[in-house]
């Protein structure tokens, strides 16, 4: 067999011209010319040709591959050296990658008021959004550790969301249809041949979880049956956490059947919606059962690894730690496909990249995720574990995301209720702050009122502020009972900034109120602009599980 330098050249897969200089240094001689000064090469070419090509793919010079043509035994010596070159190589990449990384990583410089609001909450916490990062406080407080994008927390309920889209992927592979009844994979289910696993992922099934919730009050009767002095909350919440544990066990596929075949369905499949974290083990369990594998196996094969997801698994360490009850929380061993897995924001927003990009699931997935099922594609989801809180924010239409993750409660450290009250352009800087409806028995009382300007620049304080109101009767204005000036305090902003006073300005009134019952009370501010009364309020109260959505209220009081 002979060939000319274009039909070799077309079979190797390489230019003319590279086959032209190969022949200039004599790395790959033809082995004859014709009358026409064409080079021509035979059978002995083509096997030369290859072991040129095989060693170009080890990335080896050409004068070491013709060193090892002419002498066979030097391959493992020029190889050896290869290796060595590439692992110094290797290593200063992963050396510049780490410095990228941590470079990424540092948070972006925040607004003033953000860092005020932050401080007064004592929020702990980070948001990343858009490649932007913004971090407050610490990811461990007892070892000085800041926040990272690969910090690792958990996502508790979030863990469902890859469930379904581990669903989603399994059918664009063609090992599960969406419109299957659940009867294919569990035949002992009672409603196997009514349920589908679409029905499973838009938790319209129907199924019903009563049988857990009367284990739960059984073992919690039974814990606390075993106390016989007064236990105080901190102590009744530690025991709580204790009995939860071991309802956060994953479940076996007998012990998924004995839950599901208790009881007869809630409503009709696909009639009604109603959350049950049931649903997305039931979903596991069909998952393992087709792909022979457990469901940490199943996430890392089909998500984590495909995704670059380096630094996300089932349970294990985290690098931000939440508390219960002053506890810390450092590990997590939950593992089903409703909760149990831990992940960095780096990791977290790759997926939310591959969803909006319609990433190795089926289009019926990206249809499902974008369709009113998952708030058309606009959806938010939360997890908590303690007191470590992550939300996710995503927006497959607009192609954004929103991460956040806090690690402490965000209360004042006096336990105050702290309240922004943007005053935008007062007319005659006239502010009169006042209690509007108060519930019954709600008692409040106003340590302080300070004006900000739009800078967090302190440029007003008063602590004698004489507000102190109690309502012992029904629901009611603070006006209707009290005759007296003990429920408002007026303020006049150009008095008090004098030449600093500027009535198109926006100014910010803090106001910090304290109330020792979870009673409400409005707390409101009144002001002229444009001739027009303006007005605004808060619920002034204290309470612990309302810190998140109190911070936030703060937050977004405060014009950017």
């Amino acid at each position: 067999m002979k060939m000319r330098i274009s039909e070799i050249a077309a079979l190797a897969g390489v230019s003319v011209r590279t086959l032209q200089y190969y022949d200039s240094i004599g790395l790959l001689k033809p082995s004859e010319t014709d009358s026409n000064g064409f080079r021509i090469y035979d059978e002995n070419s083509v096997e030369q040709l290859k072991k040129i090509l095989y060693y170009r793919g080890l990335d080896l010079p050409l004068k070491d591959i013709s060193e090892i043509l002419a002498r066979e035994n030097l391959i493992y010596v020029k190889l050896t050296e290869r290796r060595l070159a590439l692992s110094n190589q290797k290593r200063h990449i992963e050396k510049l990658i780490s410095e990228i990384d941590d470079r990424l990583s540092e948070p972006t410089k925040i607004d003033n008021w953000f860092d005020k609001v932050l401080q007064d909450y004592n929020y702990s916490g980070f948001a990343y959004c858009r490649d932007t990062f913004c971090v407050w406080g610490k990811a461990d407080y007892e070892n000085n550790t800041p926040f990272y994008l690969n910090s690792r927390f958990p996502i508790d309920g979030m863990t469902r969301l890859f469930t379904a889209f581990c669903v989603f992927i399994f059918e664009n592979m063609g090992l599960l249809n969406t419109d299957d009844y659940l009867n294919k994979y569990m035949k002992e289910f009672v409603y196997g041949d009514k349920i589908k696993i679409y029905h499973l992922i838009t938790m319209t099934s129907g199924i019903s979880d009563k049988i857990l919730e009367e284990k739960w009050n059984e073992a919690v009767n039974k814990e606390f049956s075993s106390y016989t002095e007064d236990l105080s909350y901190a102590r009744r919440i530690l025991i709580l956490h204790n009995i939860q544990q071991s309802f956060m066990k994953k479940k076996s596929f007998n012990e998924i059947l004995e839950i599901i075949n208790h009881e007869s369905l809630k409503f009709i499949p696909g009639e009604e919606n109603e959350y049950s974290a049931i649903n997305y083990e039931i979903l596991g369990a069909i998952l393992e059962q087709i792909s022979g594998r457990s469901i940490d196996k199943i996430f890392e094969e089909y998500i984590f690894r495909p995704l670059e997801m380096n630094d996300t698994s089932f349970f294990g360490n985290m690098d931000i730690v939440g508390y219960v009850n002053d506890i810390p929380l450092k590990t997590l061993f939950a593992c089903d496909a409703s909760k149990g897995i831990i992940t960095t924001a780096a990791d977290l927003s790759k997926w939310c990249s591959a969803l909006i990009e319609g990433k190795l699931i089926s289009e019926k997935g990206r249809y499902c995720f974008a369709s009113k099922i998952f708030g058309h594609g606009k959806y938010t989801e939360y997890g908590q574990m303690g007191e470590i809180y992550s939300e996710l924010k995503v927006d497959i239409t607009e192609k954004e995301y929103f991460i956040s993750v806090r690690n402490r409660a965000p209360v004042p450290y006096n336990k105050a209720r702290v309240m922004y009250y943007p005053i935008k352009a007062c007319d005659d800087g006239y502010v009169k702050f006042e209690i509007w409806e108060m519930q019954r028995g709600s008692e409040v009382r106003v340590d302080s009122i300070k004006i900000f300007d739009k800078n967090a620049e302190e440029l007003f304080s008063e602590k004698s502020v004489g507000i102190c109101v109690k309502n012992d009767g029904e629901e009611r204005h603070a006006s209707d009972f009290i005759d007296d000036d003990s429920y408002y305090y007026e303020l006049n902003l150009s008095d008090v900034l004098k030449d600093r006073f500027d009535s198109k300005e926006t100014y910010i009134a803090e106001v910090r109120a304290q109330c020792e019952e979870y009673q409400s009370a409005q707390f409101g501010v009144v002001y002229l602009h444009d001739g027009e009364w303006q007005s605004s309020y808060f619920n002034a109260f204290y309470c612990y599980e309302s810190a998140y959505p109190l911070f936030m209220e703060a937050l977004n009081a405060i014009p950017l």
